[in-house]
Protein backbone atom coordinates (compact mmCIF):
# COMPACT_ATOMS: atom_id res chain seq x y z
CA UNK A 1 0.00 0.00 0.00
CA UNK A 2 1.58 3.52 -1.05
CA UNK A 3 0.31 5.95 1.53
CA UNK A 4 2.17 9.05 3.49
CA UNK A 5 2.74 7.09 6.37
CA UNK A 6 4.63 4.19 4.26
CA UNK A 7 6.73 6.82 2.43
CA UNK A 8 7.90 8.05 5.78
CA UNK A 9 8.54 4.71 7.39
CA UNK A 10 10.42 3.65 4.19
CA UNK A 11 13.26 6.84 4.47
CA UNK A 12 13.50 6.38 7.85
CA UNK A 13 14.64 2.74 7.35
CA UNK A 14 16.92 3.62 4.77
CA UNK A 15 18.80 5.13 7.08
CA UNK A 16 19.56 2.51 9.20
CA UNK A 17 20.37 0.23 6.24
CA UNK A 18 23.29 2.98 5.13
CA UNK A 19 24.90 2.33 8.46
CA UNK A 20 25.10 -1.18 7.78
CA UNK A 21 26.26 -1.09 4.08
CA UNK A 22 26.11 1.83 2.32
CA UNK A 23 26.48 0.96 -1.37
CA UNK A 24 23.55 -1.63 -1.49
CA UNK A 25 21.59 0.76 0.41
CA UNK A 26 21.91 4.03 -1.82
CA UNK A 27 21.49 1.14 -4.64
CA UNK A 28 17.97 0.19 -2.82
CA UNK A 29 17.61 3.76 -1.92
CA UNK A 30 17.35 5.13 -5.91
CA UNK A 31 15.35 2.13 -6.78
CA UNK A 32 12.75 3.21 -3.61
CA UNK A 33 9.27 1.47 -3.22
CA UNK A 34 6.90 0.47 -5.49
CA UNK A 35 4.55 3.84 -5.99
CA UNK A 36 5.43 6.82 -7.56
CA UNK A 37 5.68 9.26 -4.71
CA UNK A 38 9.12 7.07 -3.21
CA UNK A 39 10.14 7.21 -6.60
CA UNK A 40 10.66 10.45 -6.91
CA UNK A 41 11.90 11.01 -3.06
CA UNK A 42 14.66 8.66 -4.01
CA UNK A 43 15.22 10.00 -7.54
CA UNK A 44 18.86 9.74 -8.89
CA UNK A 45 17.71 12.62 -10.77
CA UNK A 46 18.39 15.28 -7.75
CA UNK A 47 20.29 12.61 -5.74
CA UNK A 48 23.39 11.81 -7.98
CA UNK A 49 24.87 15.48 -8.13
CA UNK A 50 25.20 15.84 -4.04
CA UNK A 51 27.82 13.24 -4.27
CA UNK A 52 26.79 11.95 -0.76
CA UNK A 53 26.76 15.21 0.89
CA UNK A 54 25.08 13.66 3.71
CA UNK A 55 24.08 17.12 5.15
CA UNK A 56 22.43 18.47 1.88
CA UNK A 57 20.83 14.54 1.46
CA UNK A 58 19.16 14.49 4.34
CA UNK A 59 18.23 18.79 3.40
CA UNK A 60 17.33 17.44 0.20
CA UNK A 61 15.13 14.92 1.30
CA UNK A 62 12.95 16.84 3.66
CA UNK A 63 12.33 19.79 0.99
CA UNK A 64 11.27 17.13 -1.63
CA UNK A 65 9.20 15.30 0.60
CA UNK A 66 6.74 18.30 1.62
CA UNK A 67 6.55 19.21 -1.81
CA UNK A 68 4.87 15.88 -2.14
CA UNK A 69 3.40 14.98 1.43
CA UNK A 70 0.84 17.52 3.15
CA UNK A 71 2.83 19.68 5.67
CA UNK A 72 1.84 17.95 8.49
CA UNK A 73 3.55 14.91 7.40
CA UNK A 74 7.08 17.32 7.27
CA UNK A 75 7.30 16.10 10.89
CA UNK A 76 8.44 12.54 9.90
CA UNK A 77 10.99 13.81 7.74
CA UNK A 78 13.02 16.08 9.97
CA UNK A 79 13.16 12.98 12.04
CA UNK A 80 14.58 11.02 8.80
CA UNK A 81 16.96 13.80 8.67
CA UNK A 82 18.16 13.15 12.40
CA UNK A 83 18.54 9.15 11.74
CA UNK A 84 20.03 9.43 8.48
CA UNK A 85 22.77 11.92 10.07
CA UNK A 86 22.94 9.85 13.09
CA UNK A 87 23.15 6.39 11.49
CA UNK A 88 26.31 7.54 9.38
CA UNK A 89 28.10 9.50 12.25
CA UNK A 90 30.77 6.68 12.37
CA UNK A 91 31.13 6.21 8.61
CA UNK A 92 34.09 7.73 6.55
CA UNK A 93 31.63 10.40 4.00
CA UNK A 94 35.31 9.98 2.02
CA UNK A 95 34.49 6.30 1.01
CA UNK A 96 30.61 7.54 0.42
CA UNK A 97 31.60 10.24 -1.95
CA UNK A 98 33.59 7.48 -3.59
CA UNK A 99 30.05 5.42 -4.42
CA UNK A 100 29.66 4.61 -8.31
CA UNK A 101 26.23 5.18 -9.89
CA UNK A 102 24.97 3.06 -12.73
CA UNK A 103 24.17 5.76 -15.38
CA UNK A 104 20.58 5.46 -16.71
CA UNK A 105 16.90 5.86 -15.92
CA UNK A 106 16.87 9.78 -15.23
CA UNK A 107 15.92 12.43 -17.10
CA UNK A 108 19.24 14.20 -17.58
CA UNK A 109 20.97 10.72 -19.01
CA UNK A 110 17.91 10.41 -21.31
CA UNK A 111 18.95 14.01 -22.76
CA UNK A 112 22.74 13.16 -23.24
CA UNK A 113 21.35 9.95 -24.66
CA UNK A 114 19.15 11.69 -27.13
CA UNK A 115 21.47 15.22 -27.80
CA UNK A 116 25.10 14.01 -27.68
CA UNK A 117 24.69 10.07 -28.03
CA UNK A 118 28.74 9.26 -28.16
CA UNK A 119 29.44 11.08 -25.03
CA UNK A 120 26.50 8.73 -23.35
CA UNK A 121 28.22 5.83 -24.94
CA UNK A 122 31.29 6.22 -23.77
CA UNK A 123 29.95 7.03 -19.94
CA UNK A 124 28.24 3.64 -20.02
CA UNK A 125 31.11 1.89 -20.91
CA UNK A 126 32.97 4.01 -17.91
CA UNK A 127 30.97 2.68 -15.46
CA UNK A 128 29.71 -1.23 -16.75
CA UNK A 129 33.74 -1.61 -17.45
CA UNK A 130 34.54 -0.72 -14.04
CA UNK A 131 36.01 -3.80 -11.36
CA UNK A 132 32.95 -4.70 -9.72
CA UNK A 133 32.58 -5.15 -5.99
CA UNK A 134 33.35 -9.09 -4.92
CA UNK A 135 30.78 -10.68 -4.22
CA UNK A 136 27.40 -8.90 -5.73
CA UNK A 137 25.88 -8.33 -8.82
CA UNK A 138 26.14 -5.22 -10.63
CA UNK A 139 27.93 -3.02 -8.11
CA UNK A 140 31.26 -1.19 -8.86
CA UNK A 141 33.81 -1.46 -6.69
CA UNK A 142 34.23 2.51 -5.02
CA UNK A 143 37.72 1.65 -4.01
CA UNK A 144 38.97 0.52 -7.86
CA UNK A 145 38.96 2.63 -10.98
CA UNK A 146 38.18 2.05 -14.83
CA UNK A 147 41.34 0.88 -16.07
CA UNK A 148 42.19 -1.52 -13.46
CA UNK A 149 42.09 -5.03 -14.35
CA UNK A 150 44.40 -6.63 -12.24
CA UNK A 151 43.58 -9.60 -10.98
CA UNK A 152 41.45 -11.00 -13.60
CA UNK A 153 38.60 -9.10 -11.84
CA UNK A 154 35.07 -9.12 -13.09
CA UNK A 155 33.88 -5.72 -14.85
CA UNK A 156 30.28 -4.87 -13.42
CA UNK A 157 28.83 -6.24 -16.86
CA UNK A 158 30.36 -9.60 -15.99
CA UNK A 159 28.08 -10.03 -12.81
CA UNK A 160 25.27 -9.11 -14.31
CA UNK A 161 22.70 -11.98 -15.03
CA UNK A 162 23.46 -14.17 -17.38
CA UNK A 163 21.01 -14.20 -20.12
CA UNK A 164 22.64 -16.89 -22.56
CA UNK A 165 24.70 -20.27 -21.53
CA UNK A 166 21.64 -22.25 -22.44
CA UNK A 167 21.73 -24.93 -19.04
CA UNK A 168 23.62 -22.37 -17.15
CA UNK A 169 21.36 -19.47 -18.19
CA UNK A 170 20.52 -17.45 -14.57
CA UNK A 171 17.38 -16.23 -16.39
CA UNK A 172 16.05 -18.58 -19.10
CA UNK A 173 16.23 -22.10 -17.09
CA UNK A 174 15.91 -25.04 -19.29
CA UNK A 175 13.13 -25.99 -17.38
CA UNK A 176 11.08 -22.95 -17.87
CA UNK A 177 11.33 -22.19 -13.64
CA UNK A 178 11.46 -19.34 -12.27
CA UNK A 179 15.40 -17.77 -12.06
CA UNK A 180 16.55 -16.99 -8.31
CA UNK A 181 16.37 -13.76 -6.92
CA UNK A 182 18.36 -11.34 -7.71
CA UNK A 183 20.18 -10.84 -4.88
CA UNK A 184 20.53 -14.64 -4.36
CA UNK A 185 22.89 -14.67 -8.13
CA UNK A 186 26.15 -16.48 -6.95
CA UNK A 187 29.15 -14.18 -7.81
CA UNK A 188 32.01 -15.95 -5.79
CA UNK A 189 33.91 -17.24 -9.52
CA UNK A 190 33.36 -15.54 -12.61
CA UNK A 191 32.84 -18.08 -15.20
CA UNK A 192 32.81 -17.70 -18.91
CA UNK A 193 30.15 -19.68 -20.63
CA UNK A 194 29.65 -18.99 -24.16
CA UNK A 195 27.13 -19.56 -26.22
CA UNK A 196 26.04 -19.79 -29.70
CA UNK A 197 25.11 -16.03 -31.36
CA UNK A 198 21.55 -17.20 -31.97
CA UNK A 199 20.47 -14.13 -33.57
CA UNK A 200 22.93 -14.61 -36.10
CA UNK A 201 21.51 -17.86 -37.11
CA UNK A 202 18.25 -16.80 -37.11
CA UNK A 203 18.84 -14.04 -39.74
CA UNK A 204 20.88 -17.07 -41.81
CA UNK A 205 17.96 -19.08 -41.44
CA UNK A 206 15.82 -16.55 -42.19
CA UNK A 207 17.32 -14.50 -45.26
CA UNK A 208 15.66 -14.76 -48.65
CA UNK A 209 18.57 -13.43 -50.37
CA UNK A 210 20.36 -15.23 -53.13
CA UNK A 211 23.21 -16.74 -51.86
CA UNK A 212 26.23 -17.73 -53.16
CA UNK A 213 27.71 -20.93 -54.01
CA UNK A 214 30.30 -20.24 -51.55
CA UNK A 215 28.09 -20.18 -48.41
CA UNK A 216 30.65 -20.20 -46.33
CA UNK A 217 32.26 -16.96 -47.01
CA UNK A 218 28.69 -15.22 -47.45
CA UNK A 219 27.53 -16.74 -44.09
CA UNK A 220 30.29 -17.97 -42.23
CA UNK A 221 29.97 -20.34 -39.59
CA UNK A 222 30.61 -19.02 -36.04
CA UNK A 223 32.01 -20.84 -33.12
CA UNK A 224 29.83 -20.43 -29.59
CA UNK A 225 31.20 -16.73 -29.51
CA UNK A 226 28.43 -15.40 -27.48
CA UNK A 227 28.15 -13.64 -23.70
CA UNK A 228 24.66 -12.25 -23.08
CA UNK A 229 23.43 -10.29 -19.77
CA UNK A 230 21.15 -8.06 -18.28
CA UNK A 231 21.21 -5.52 -15.44
CA UNK A 232 18.91 -5.94 -11.94
CA UNK A 233 16.17 -3.71 -13.89
CA UNK A 234 16.00 -6.05 -17.09
CA UNK A 235 16.30 -9.30 -14.89
CA UNK A 236 13.47 -7.91 -12.48
CA UNK A 237 11.43 -6.90 -15.22
CA UNK A 238 11.29 -10.12 -16.81
CA UNK A 239 10.99 -12.01 -13.44
CA UNK A 240 7.66 -10.01 -12.86
CA UNK A 241 6.06 -10.37 -16.18
CA UNK A 242 7.12 -14.33 -16.38
CA UNK A 243 9.04 -13.23 -19.44
CA UNK A 244 11.68 -16.40 -18.70
CA UNK A 245 9.93 -19.04 -20.13
CA UNK A 246 7.69 -19.48 -23.89
CA UNK A 247 4.07 -19.45 -21.42
CA UNK A 248 4.69 -16.51 -19.91
CA UNK A 249 5.29 -14.94 -23.46
CA UNK A 250 1.77 -16.34 -24.85
CA UNK A 251 -0.07 -15.47 -22.08
CA UNK A 252 1.16 -11.76 -22.45
CA UNK A 253 -0.16 -12.00 -25.79
CA UNK A 254 -3.30 -12.89 -24.23
CA UNK A 255 -3.56 -10.26 -21.78
CA UNK A 256 -2.19 -7.48 -24.84
CA UNK A 257 -5.38 -8.98 -26.95
CA UNK A 258 -8.00 -8.66 -24.06
CA UNK A 259 -6.06 -4.90 -23.15
CA UNK A 260 -6.06 -4.29 -26.89
CA UNK A 261 -2.71 -2.98 -25.84
CA UNK A 262 0.23 -3.59 -28.14
CA UNK A 263 2.34 -1.76 -25.95
CA UNK A 264 1.75 -3.80 -22.88
CA UNK A 265 5.90 -4.62 -22.48
CA UNK A 266 7.92 -1.74 -21.52
CA UNK A 267 10.68 -1.74 -19.87
CA UNK A 268 11.86 0.64 -16.90
CA UNK A 269 14.29 3.28 -18.26
CA UNK A 270 17.44 2.00 -16.98
CA UNK A 271 17.20 -1.05 -17.92
CA UNK A 272 19.82 -2.57 -19.91
CA UNK A 273 21.71 -5.15 -21.87
CA UNK A 274 24.99 -6.44 -23.14
CA UNK A 275 26.28 -8.74 -26.07
CA UNK A 276 29.98 -9.82 -25.53
CA UNK A 277 31.81 -11.36 -28.42
CA UNK A 278 34.78 -13.18 -27.15
CA UNK A 279 37.28 -14.92 -29.66
CA UNK A 280 40.30 -17.31 -28.75
CA UNK A 281 43.60 -15.54 -28.45
CA UNK A 282 47.48 -16.79 -27.67
CA UNK A 283 48.76 -15.97 -24.53
CA UNK A 284 51.52 -12.94 -26.34
CA UNK A 285 48.01 -10.87 -27.27
CA UNK A 286 46.62 -11.52 -23.71
CA UNK A 287 48.06 -7.65 -23.35
CA UNK A 288 46.01 -6.08 -26.24
CA UNK A 289 42.68 -7.60 -24.75
CA UNK A 290 40.36 -8.30 -21.49
CA UNK A 291 40.76 -12.02 -21.34
CA UNK A 292 39.09 -14.60 -19.65
CA UNK A 293 40.31 -18.43 -19.39
CA UNK A 294 37.98 -21.35 -19.23
CA UNK A 295 38.53 -25.17 -19.50
CA UNK A 296 37.66 -27.80 -22.48
CA UNK A 297 36.17 -30.73 -22.27
CA UNK A 298 39.75 -32.12 -22.47
CA UNK A 299 40.80 -30.63 -19.99
CA UNK A 300 42.91 -28.20 -21.79
CA UNK A 301 43.10 -24.35 -20.75
CA UNK A 302 41.71 -22.20 -23.72
CA UNK A 303 42.15 -18.10 -23.55
CA UNK A 304 39.81 -16.18 -24.79
CA UNK A 305 39.86 -12.42 -25.67
CA UNK A 306 36.77 -9.44 -25.91
CA UNK A 307 36.77 -8.68 -29.36
CA UNK A 308 33.17 -6.68 -29.33
CA UNK A 309 30.67 -5.18 -26.76
CA UNK A 310 27.13 -4.26 -27.28
CA UNK A 311 25.12 -1.82 -24.71
CA UNK A 312 21.56 -1.39 -24.82
CA UNK A 313 19.84 1.02 -22.25
CA UNK A 314 15.72 1.97 -22.12
CA UNK A 315 16.73 5.30 -21.75
CA UNK A 316 14.90 6.23 -24.93
CA UNK A 317 11.15 4.64 -26.16
CA UNK A 318 13.18 2.60 -28.79
CA UNK A 319 16.29 1.93 -26.24
CA UNK A 320 19.78 3.52 -27.07
CA UNK A 321 22.23 2.05 -29.20
CA UNK A 322 26.02 1.77 -28.57
CA UNK A 323 28.59 -0.56 -30.43
CA UNK A 324 31.80 -1.23 -28.92
CA UNK A 325 35.09 -3.42 -30.65
CA UNK A 326 38.18 -4.13 -30.44
CA UNK A 327 40.84 -2.37 -33.12
CA UNK A 328 41.95 -5.55 -34.47
CA UNK A 329 38.62 -6.42 -35.64
CA UNK A 330 38.75 -3.41 -38.15
CA UNK A 331 41.30 -5.33 -39.90
CA UNK A 332 41.27 -8.41 -39.59
CA UNK A 333 43.89 -8.73 -36.97
CA UNK A 334 44.71 -11.26 -34.18
CA UNK A 335 41.31 -12.47 -32.88
CA UNK A 336 39.69 -11.39 -35.74
CA UNK A 337 42.12 -13.20 -38.16
CA UNK A 338 40.34 -15.61 -38.20
CA UNK A 339 39.19 -17.73 -41.52
CA UNK A 340 35.32 -16.73 -42.18
CA UNK A 341 35.69 -13.18 -40.75
CA UNK A 342 34.89 -10.15 -42.67
CA UNK A 343 37.18 -6.71 -41.68
CA UNK A 344 34.89 -4.32 -40.97
CA UNK A 345 32.57 -2.64 -43.70
CA UNK A 346 30.86 0.05 -42.01
CA UNK A 347 33.63 2.87 -40.70
CA UNK A 348 33.27 3.78 -37.37
CA UNK A 349 31.73 7.15 -35.48
CA UNK A 350 32.98 9.01 -32.86
CA UNK A 351 32.56 12.59 -32.14
CA UNK A 352 34.17 12.62 -29.03
CA UNK A 353 37.22 11.33 -30.38
CA UNK A 354 36.68 12.29 -34.55
CA UNK A 355 36.33 15.36 -35.78
CA UNK A 356 34.66 16.06 -39.14
CA UNK A 357 37.72 16.96 -40.72
CA UNK A 358 39.56 14.08 -39.91
CA UNK A 359 41.33 15.05 -36.49
CA UNK A 360 41.00 14.65 -32.91
CA UNK A 361 37.78 14.98 -31.24
CA UNK A 362 36.84 16.84 -27.60
CA UNK A 363 37.96 13.98 -25.55
CA UNK A 364 40.55 11.94 -27.69
CA UNK A 365 42.01 11.36 -30.96
CA UNK A 366 41.46 7.94 -33.79
CA UNK A 367 38.94 6.80 -31.90
CA UNK A 368 40.98 6.34 -28.61
CA UNK A 369 39.52 8.12 -25.68
CA UNK A 370 41.78 10.02 -23.12
CA UNK A 371 40.32 7.82 -20.13
CA UNK A 372 41.66 5.06 -21.67
CA UNK A 373 45.15 5.81 -22.52
CA UNK A 374 47.57 3.83 -20.80
CA UNK A 375 45.01 0.77 -20.13
CA UNK A 376 43.39 -2.52 -22.34
CA UNK A 377 40.49 0.23 -22.95
CA UNK A 378 43.06 2.00 -25.24
CA UNK A 379 42.32 -0.84 -28.16
CA UNK A 380 38.69 -0.29 -27.80
CA UNK A 381 36.86 1.80 -29.74
CA UNK A 382 33.05 3.24 -30.13
CA UNK A 383 32.13 2.08 -33.39
CA UNK A 384 28.48 4.45 -33.41
CA UNK A 385 25.35 4.97 -31.73
CA UNK A 386 22.15 4.49 -32.72
CA UNK A 387 19.07 6.54 -31.25
CA UNK A 388 16.04 5.51 -34.22
CA UNK A 389 15.19 4.31 -37.02
CA UNK A 390 16.02 6.86 -39.43
CA UNK A 391 17.51 10.19 -39.54
CA UNK A 392 15.43 13.58 -39.60
CA UNK A 393 15.51 13.36 -43.50
CA UNK A 394 13.99 9.91 -43.35
CA UNK A 395 17.26 7.82 -44.37
CA UNK A 396 17.73 4.90 -42.40
CA UNK A 397 20.45 4.88 -39.74
CA UNK A 398 23.05 2.08 -39.64
CA UNK A 399 24.66 0.52 -37.08
CA UNK A 400 26.36 -3.05 -36.86
CA UNK A 401 29.65 -4.75 -35.30
CA UNK A 402 31.91 -6.74 -37.63
CA UNK A 403 31.92 -9.84 -35.43
CA UNK A 404 28.62 -9.78 -34.31
CA UNK A 405 27.37 -9.10 -37.96
CA UNK A 406 29.40 -10.86 -39.44
CA UNK A 407 28.34 -11.44 -43.17
CA UNK A 408 25.83 -8.98 -43.05
CA UNK A 409 27.13 -5.59 -41.16
CA UNK A 410 25.40 -3.09 -43.20
CA UNK A 411 22.58 -3.38 -41.08
CA UNK A 412 20.58 -1.72 -38.18
CA UNK A 413 20.44 -2.89 -34.75
CA UNK A 414 16.98 -1.21 -33.76
CA UNK A 415 15.26 -2.55 -37.22
CA UNK A 416 16.38 -6.26 -36.49
CA UNK A 417 15.01 -6.17 -32.69
CA UNK A 418 12.06 -4.27 -33.37
CA UNK A 419 11.01 -7.32 -34.94
CA UNK A 420 11.33 -9.53 -31.62
CA UNK A 421 7.29 -10.33 -31.14
CA UNK A 422 5.91 -13.32 -30.01
CA UNK A 423 2.81 -14.83 -31.89
CA UNK A 424 0.28 -17.07 -30.65
CA UNK A 425 1.03 -20.65 -29.82
CA UNK A 426 0.85 -22.97 -32.80
CA UNK A 427 -0.34 -26.64 -33.68
CA UNK A 428 0.58 -29.76 -36.00
CA UNK A 429 -1.87 -31.15 -38.38
CA UNK A 430 -3.60 -33.47 -35.71
CA UNK A 431 -4.38 -30.02 -33.69
CA UNK A 432 -1.71 -30.81 -31.15
CA UNK A 433 0.40 -27.35 -29.67
CA UNK A 434 3.63 -27.58 -30.65
CA UNK A 435 6.50 -27.00 -28.20
CA UNK A 436 8.58 -24.21 -30.25
CA UNK A 437 7.90 -20.35 -29.99
CA UNK A 438 5.79 -18.58 -32.98
CA UNK A 439 7.69 -15.76 -33.18
CA UNK A 440 8.92 -12.88 -35.72
CA UNK A 441 12.35 -13.66 -37.18
CA UNK A 442 14.99 -11.38 -37.84
CA UNK A 443 14.72 -12.56 -41.35
CA UNK A 444 16.78 -10.51 -44.44
CA UNK A 445 18.91 -7.68 -43.00
CA UNK A 446 16.61 -4.53 -43.33
CA UNK A 447 16.81 -0.84 -42.47
CA UNK A 448 14.35 1.36 -41.76
CA UNK A 449 11.39 1.44 -39.40
CA UNK A 450 9.76 -1.82 -39.47
CA UNK A 451 6.06 -3.03 -41.28
CA UNK A 452 3.44 -2.61 -39.09
CA UNK A 453 1.79 -5.37 -41.05
CA UNK A 454 4.66 -7.23 -39.61
CA UNK A 455 2.38 -7.45 -36.21
CA UNK A 456 -0.98 -7.68 -37.87
CA UNK A 457 -1.02 -3.27 -37.99
CA UNK A 458 -1.72 -0.58 -40.28
CA UNK A 459 -4.24 -0.56 -43.60
CA UNK A 460 -5.83 -3.56 -43.82
CA UNK A 461 -5.84 -5.13 -40.40
CA UNK A 462 -8.40 -5.38 -37.24
CA UNK A 463 -7.47 -2.84 -35.43
CA UNK A 464 -8.16 -5.28 -32.14
CA UNK A 465 -6.12 -8.10 -33.31
CA UNK A 466 -2.60 -8.49 -32.47
CA UNK A 467 -0.77 -11.11 -34.64
CA UNK A 468 1.99 -10.25 -33.10
CA UNK A 469 2.87 -8.62 -29.62
CA UNK A 470 6.51 -7.40 -29.45
CA UNK A 471 9.12 -7.75 -26.77
CA UNK A 472 9.81 -4.10 -26.67
CA UNK A 473 13.06 -4.89 -29.06
CA UNK A 474 14.95 -7.96 -26.71
CA UNK A 475 15.52 -10.77 -28.43
CA UNK A 476 16.67 -12.91 -25.10
CA UNK A 477 13.17 -13.95 -24.35
CA UNK A 478 12.12 -14.82 -28.28
CA UNK A 479 15.57 -17.01 -28.93
CA UNK A 480 16.37 -18.38 -25.11
CA UNK A 481 13.00 -19.14 -23.08
CA UNK A 482 11.97 -22.44 -23.03
CA UNK A 483 8.69 -24.38 -21.84
CA UNK A 484 7.80 -25.19 -18.79
CA UNK A 485 8.95 -28.53 -17.77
Amino acid sequence: MCNRTSISWFLVDQAACLSKDHTVARTELLRAASCDPCRKIGSQEWLAPLDFDLPKLAERLQTRAVSIMDRGRAYAMRSFRSALIASLVFTSTSVMAQVVVEPGGIPADQTMALTNPDEYAWRLFFFINRPAKSGTAGIADENRKFGDVAGNVSMVWETWALASGRAASEVYRPDGSRPDDWDHLKRDTRLLVLDTNVENEAVRAGSRRVIPSNTGAFFPPRPQDEEVRMNRATFEFIVQRVMYNREGLEALLADATTKNDRQLIQFSPGAKEVKAQWLKITDDQKPRYLWRETVGTDGARQTFGLVSLHIITKDLPNWFWADFGHVDCEAQLNACGIAGQEPALTAPSDSTTRSANGGPGPSGSNGVRGETVNSVWANYILRGTQTNFVFPDGVPTILSNPVIENGFQRSSCVTCHARSAVGPRLRDVSGNPIAQLNHLSPGDPELGAPNPALFGDGPGFDKDEIKYLQMDFLWSPIFRAQRKQ
